[in-house]
């Protein structure tokens, strides 16, 4: 036994087509990461996985120990991860400095981790990606050929992919890359069975046919993209299935809260880690960016606005806290909140007017999307609070009891910011001490150049509001970007934006806003959501950010706002005593909001600067108008684009179908045995491969391949059946006509004709009448259903009067 053992542990296992399928798995893998482009330098995963698989496929097939071969990996590591790493940096450095170069860096960016700030190189996570990828290709090579377990080879990577899936999920198409992974390890672990199999045969002395191994693959190969196929579809189907979805939902939460914790780590990567749209979290990292889509995200049915210039947003949570360029809710408290609840109290002021809103979510989402300030949903919901003193409680988030799935709607009721410049301006600064404790925060290492450039801005004016007003403008002069560069290190993070970088998203300019204003002694905070979206419906005018000159004849009738996925925003809300939250938006890519003055002036009584600012604001209206203009007519001419494409394709798809099933018609009337090819062909497969077929598939098979007089003549035997009488092993054809004559008088025509040409076909060359036997019978099954059927009721009929004639004779 002992020898036995040894003996196989001493077994190598070698395949040059297995080897090509594992490294198409790391590369696919690798692929998935590279797409991503979070950083720069990923290509070098690709090289480290080849050679990592490379290796470890060189120490299984030696004689050494795995601990040895962990040792080799270890020591080639320590030289090939630097030297991809040295890669990253510029030609001209000497790979002595590069070394010394790389080696500072991730000291100070380990340093960064520990003290929790946000990392501000990306060598960290270069540097981890490179042992990830080095380390799990090295393990698959090695362990597919010294144990011959693919499934332990492909696993770690494919579950490495899973995880870069979850952080990148915006972009639907890159999910491919998973199946492909999917298929290239099915066809993997079918190769190593059948490498397995193939020695077993062998030392069985088993014949193997020479072309097995092409069958075994090709056969593979089919099963693999059926697997994947119904794989891609479970998603559709989970969406049907609320309480699977829900299960999923809750099971992702701690995942999803893992990785916004990981956010740190992630800081420098260019895409939107850590950010999802289902769920939000207490803190929201600035990140370096992310691509936008047209994926839409949200339907909102909103009703007409009743004010001039009022701006919606989609709010999902709200921040006070802000260090090390992330944001951090400190919400003290929870209320619950439901269809039964009352409305909270909004603030009683004239400031603010109450609107009812109707969310429709196109993907599943944990945490509900409110107009600002919600007063009431319809959902069971949990809302994070913060106490405020003598009014509504200051609602930064509601997350709902349970997930809302894609097309489920929900009402919210919300307290708008109404107010006009006059009665903002005139709010003064009496602000309450709960504001006042929380919104008033600023880093501890805010610079001095920073607090001067707030005083500056704010040096002509001597409210809050027109202080709001002058930082908002200011910071719409800085350049729009979608993705930055990742900040210097040991620079705070606003004070480099403002100062050194100068462009950047809106994450950068609302927290850019709230800084300055904090530093003034204004309270505000940092939320984020969507923006407002697209208006729908025919004749329905977008008024966003019109200026309030230029809306007194206009009538708003309110529609349905679709919010895609590049409408990810973030803003600053500011408070005003007796007022409350008032959005700003500093970002340069968004509309300006216009407020209406709330002062009534004759045009005489104007000054010569009020008449030329009522003039800029004409023209700015203008031009709102006209770019609305053009992207209405560019959303049209992409929808019809759009409508072409899909009616080329569903005519590609219905002209194929038809050509399908014209051929296959054709091949069938040429060729009796066409219907016999799949089952035939199946059942063939499985029995190369050393897999006994199902019963089913053999009866099919059996039947497939019979002649037409021979499968109608089989009709006789399946009446039979229906009818009570199954035939005998050993009765003949004649008898068995006999039988159904006897039994179903009204099919004895059909059963002699069927029986003469059945033998016909069998003892003679004359070519029987195919037509007429398949609908004779054709006319036995469906006389023998109906004889099955009536037998049955007249059987049930029979039970029923026994049972009444027992229960009679039983009563007294």
């Amino acid at each position: 036994m002992e020898t036995s053992s040894s003996s196989q542990s001493e077994v190598r296992w070698w395949d040059p087509l297995a080897a090509v399928l594992l490294i198409c798995v790391l590369l696919t893998a690798a692929a998935r990461l590279i797409v991503t482009q979070w950083t720069d330098g990923l290509d070098l995963v690709r090289t480290l996985a080849v050679l990592g698989a490379i290796l470890g496929l060189v120490l299984g097939q030696t004689r050494f120990s795995p601990r040895t071969a962990v040792f080799f990996g270890v020591v080639y590591g320590i030289f090939l991860i630097p030297w991809q790493l040295g890669l990253t940096l510029a030609e001209d450095i000497l790979w002595k400095e590069r070394v010394i170069t790389l080696s500072s860096r991730l000291g100070a960016t380990l340093e960064e981790l520990l003290r929790s700030k946000a990392v501000s190189d990306n060598i960290l996570f270069l540097f981890l990606m490179a042992c990830v990828y080095w380390g799990f290709s090295l393990h698959a090579g090695y362990t597919l050929t010294r144990h011959a377990n693919a499934w332990r080879a492909a696993l770690p990577i494919g579950f490495t992919a899973m995880i870069i899936q979850a952080y990148d999920p915006l972009l639907t198409r890159r999910a491919g890359f998973l199946a492909a992974l999917l298929l290239f390890a099915i066809l993997l672990v079918a190769r190593m069975n059948f490498i397995q199999r193939r020695a077993n045969w062998k030392t069985n002395r088993t014949y193997i046919p020479p072309d097995i191994g092409y069958d075994w693959i090709r056969f593979t190969l089919v099963v693999a993209i059926l697997i994947v196929a119904v794989a891609w579809t479970v998603p559709v189907l989970a969406d049907t299935l609320p309480a699977v979805e829900e299960a999923w939902q809750q099971a992702r939460k701690p995942w999803v809260e893992l990785q916004d914790r990981m956010s740190n780590l992630f800081g420098t990567l260019q895409a939107s880690v850590g950010i999802y749209n289902e769920y939000y979290t207490d803190t929201f990292s600035l990140g370096l960016g992310s691509p936008l889509t047209d994926e839409p995200v949200l339907a909102i049915q909103a009703p007409p606005r009743g004010f001039p210039g009022l701006r919606f947003y989609w709010r999902a949570y709200a921040y006070d806290q802000f260090a090390d360029g992330r944001w951090l809710s400190t919400a003290n408290s929870t209320i619950n909140m439901g269809p039964e609840d009352p409305i909270l109290s909004s603030m009683d002021a004239p400031g603010r007017l109450t609107a009812s809103f109707v969310f429709t979510p196109q993907n599943p989402i944990a945490t509900l999307f409110t107009a600002p300030q919600p007063l009431w949903v319809s959902l069971d919901a949990t809302a994070h609070v913060n106490t405020a003193t003598g009014g509504s409680p200051d609602i930064v988030a509601i997350e709902a009891n349970r997930p809302v799935f894609r097309g489920d709607g929900y009402e919210v009721r919300s307290s708008l910011a109404a107010a006009t410049e006059m009665d903002i301006r005139q709010a003064g600064t009496d602000y309450p001490e709960w504001v006042t404790e929380r919104y008033l925060q600023l880093p501890d290492d805010i610079t001095p150049r920073t607090i001067e450039l707030a005083q500056r801005i704010s040096e002509n004016f001597d409210n809050p509001y027109d202080i709001a007003v002058a930082i908002t403008e200011y910071l719409r002069t800085y350049e729009y970007s979608e993705i930055i560069d990742a900040p210097p290190l040991n620079q705070e993070v606003v004070d480099w934006w403002l100062f050194d970088y100068g462009k950047g998203f809106c994450q950068y300019y609302a927290t850019s806003q709230v800084i300055l204003l904090r530093i003034l002694g204004i309270p505000a905070r940092y939320a984020v959501g969507y923006a407002e979206g697209e208006l729908q419906g025919e004749g329905d005018e977008d008024i966003t950010g019109m200026p309030s000159t230029a809306l007194d004849d206009f009538v708003d009738v309110g529609g349905t706002y679709v919010v895609r996925q590049r409408d990810s925003h973030a803003w600053p809300e500011v408070y005003f005593p007796e007022i409350g939250w008032v959005e700003f938006e500093p970002t340069a890519s968004q509309l300006r909001i216009f407020r209406p003055s709330g002062v009534t002036q004759d045009e005489s009584e104007l000054t010569p600067a009020e008449v030329e600012r009522d003039a800029q604001e004409q023209a700015q209206f203008e031009e709102f108008l006209a770019n609305q203009r053009e992207r209405a007519a560019e959303a049209s001419s992409q929808a019809e684009a759009a409508s072409r494409s899909v009616s080329i394709y569903l005519i590609l798809l219905v002209t194929l179908v038809i050509i399908f099933v014209v051929v296959v018609a054709w091949r069938k009337k040429r060729s009796n045995t066409f219907g016999a090819f799949l089952p035939i062909r199946l059942e063939r497969g499985l029995r190369k491969i050393g897999v006994k077929s199902p019963k089913l598939l053999r009866r099919w098979v059996y039947f497939a391949s019979l002649d037409p007089i021979a499968r109608s003549y089989m009709e006789i035997n399946r009446a039979l059946k229906r009818l009570g009488k199954p035939a005998g092993v050993h009765d003949t054809p004649a008898e068995r006509a006999a039988e159904l004559s006897s039994l179903l008088p009204e099919v004895e025509q059909q059963v002699h004709f069927l029986l003469e040409k059945y033998q016909l076909s069998i003892y003679s060359q004359r070519i029987p009448d195919v037509d007429n036997a398949r609908q004779f019978g054709l006319q036995i099954r469906s006389l023998s259903y109906r004889a099955m059927l009536r037998n049955l009721m007249v059987g049930l009929r029979k039970r029923t009067a026994n049972e009444r004639l027992q229960s009679l004779l039983r009563s007294p």
